[in-house]
């Protein structure tokens, strides 16, 4: 017997459908009976085999069968079990008979790598009858292989600016490989500035450098000693990489898998990229007096280059350090078409009406509280937006409280030269925390007598006032750590000095 047919190569995708066409003869003396067709069972995919007489005729199914040819190195490298698929061609409607005159026989299968490594498929097809020597065909098929990722974890799977992840990869094949295994990065995926490192084990620090090429990171498995290669039951494969610059959510990268007699697969990790926010403000006026507005001018700027940051860009203004129904935003200064900001939670929280405000100038106007008052104020500003590390800020501004004194009586004559002991009544609108002091004109007050002060009318237990270290015309008479003044509550100070025998008429030296 011999197959007249002209050998055709085919490449197949895999788990495609292949189609084979034989023509067999008998150049010397036609076939009786016992017309066959064999193929080892584990060439073509879950066993399944069909064949016709025709490319457009029923097809008929091949049975498994125990029958082993005679030939029995039917299998490239005689591996894997030898259970056949048996066609019994002298079984079709009409009996079929090889002869001078060639017959066509087209067969159906899926072919399997099951035993094999990747490259020519090398199934060997046994055509025979009786009284006939087997005929082994071996079609020229080359049946692409898939490297496919079976399990990935990413460490961390939530990556922050300027970071990056390792990806632990178990990578199985349809077929082992024997050469030139790839991993491929596109640029669109990685940052080109940190590289790609991969390596077979955990160990950064025998990981492996992935070589620039013209559209991204080549990493070549043959770079480790043994090669690493795709197989059945799994390669393990690490990869270190960070985002692009530009990445901001899902990172929606592509890695690719290949080699030799491999067709190339892409896999996306889960891993999501979250930006990182820069915030610089302008504060006016500064300082500015509790229960008094002030705008804040913010300029914004995000850590991944991207044009524009993602939605729900918001911020947060916490209700104790403003009065209430007092913060405003907008995208210009113009006061008059700042939008109100809502409440929630215990925050004023301002949302932005568009995308793109957290790449650019953002206003804010806000009234403080006394709550607030400090140097520097406390005005905590929280930003945040889907995928963007929260960021709290506080801008640069002083914010002064309010402090009323005034004499007890209101008014007091005296003669040149004599003593006068005042009570002075003091109240603040919010409560002091240090820095409480009580400062005079030195040119209004005779300094050779000096000048004390008490938290109680007894001269016995009063404190001297001490010349100014910042400036010589001043005397100040320091009530830190002695007197704090809370907030709402009048507190008495009463002062003795002598006023200046310059001095007629009103007093000028009120402290």
């Amino acid at each position: 017997l011999v197959n007249v047919e002209p050998d055709t190569s085919i490449i197949a995708a895999p788990g495609e459908t292949v189609m084979l066409k034989f023509s067999i003869q008998a150049p010397f003396t036609t076939s009786t009976g016992g017309e066959l067709l064999w193929l080892v069972s584990h060439k073509a995919f879950n066993g399944f085999l069909e064949w016709s007489t025709s490319s457009s005729a029923q097809k008929v199914p091949c049975s498994a069968t125990s029958y082993v040819p005679a030939t029995v190195l039917v299998d490239d490298q005689a591996a894997g079990p030898k259970a056949g698929l048996l066609c019994n061609l002298s079984l079709w409607p009409s009996a079929l008979h090889f002869s001078t005159a060639s017959t066509d026989i087209y067969v159906w299968l899926v072919p399997s790598y099951a035993y094999t490594p990747a490259g020519p498929w090398n199934g060997k097809f046994v055509v025979t009858a009786s009284g006939f020597e087997e005929l082994i065909i071996n079609p020229s098929v080359t049946v692409l292989a898939q490297a496919v990722v079976s399990s990935c974890q990413a460490a961390p799977a939530t990556v922050y600016s300027m970071g990056s992840t390792q990806l632990s990869l178990v990578v199985q094949s349809t077929a082992s490989s024997e050469d030139a295994d790839f991993v491929f990065v596109p640029y669109a995926t990685g940052d080109s500035a940190t590289g790609v490192l991969w390596g077979p084990t955990s160990d950064l620090s025998s990981s492996q450098s992935c070589f620039p090429e013209r559209n991204g990171f080549f990493c070549d498995l043959n770079a480790t000693s043994p090669p690493t290669r795709w197989t059945r039951t799994g390669t393990s494969l690490y990869l270190w990489l960070a985002p692009r610059p530009v990445a901001q959510g899902l990172w929606n990268f592509s890695i690719q898998f290949g080699g030799v007699g491999f067709q190339t697969t892409n896999f996306s990790a889960n891993v999501t990229v979250v930006a990182s926010l820069r915030a610089i403000a302008l504060v006016s006026p500064n300082p500015v007096l509790a229960t008094t507005e002030a705008q804040i001018k913010l300029t914004l700027s995000l850590s991944s280059w991207s044009p524009h940051s993602s939605t729900s860009e918001r911020i947060r203004v916490p209700l104790a350090t403003v009065l209430p129904n007092s913060v405003f935003f907008g995208l210009s200064s113009a006061r008059a078409s700042a939008a109100p900001c809502t409440t929630a939670g215990g925050m004023a929280e301002c949302v932005m009406a568009q995308p793109n405000s957290f790449n650019g100038t953002v206003y804010l106007w806000v009234t403080p509280s006394q709550g607030a008052v400090g140097d520097p104020g406390l005005i905590p500003l929280w930003f945040g937006a889907d995928y963007l590390q929260e960021l709290l800020f506080y801008p640069s501004v002083t914010i002064l409280g309010q402090l009323t004194a005034a004499p007890v009586p209101g008014s007091l004559t005296i003669n040149p030269g004599d003593a006068v002991m005042t009570v002075i009544s003091i109240s603040t609108s919010v409560s002091t925390q240090g820095g409480e002091q009580l400062v005079l004109p030195v040119s209004n007050v005779n300094t050779s007598v000096g000048v004390f002060w008490g938290a109680t009318p007894s001269r016995a237990q009063a404190t001297a006032c001490t010349s100014s270290a910042s400036a010589s015309s001043l005397l100040v008479c320091d009530l830190s750590g002695k007197l704090t003044f809370s907030s709402n509550t009048t507190v008495n100070i009463s002062l003795w000095f002598t006023p200046a025998e310059t001095t007629v008429g009103l007093w000028p030296g009120n402290p």
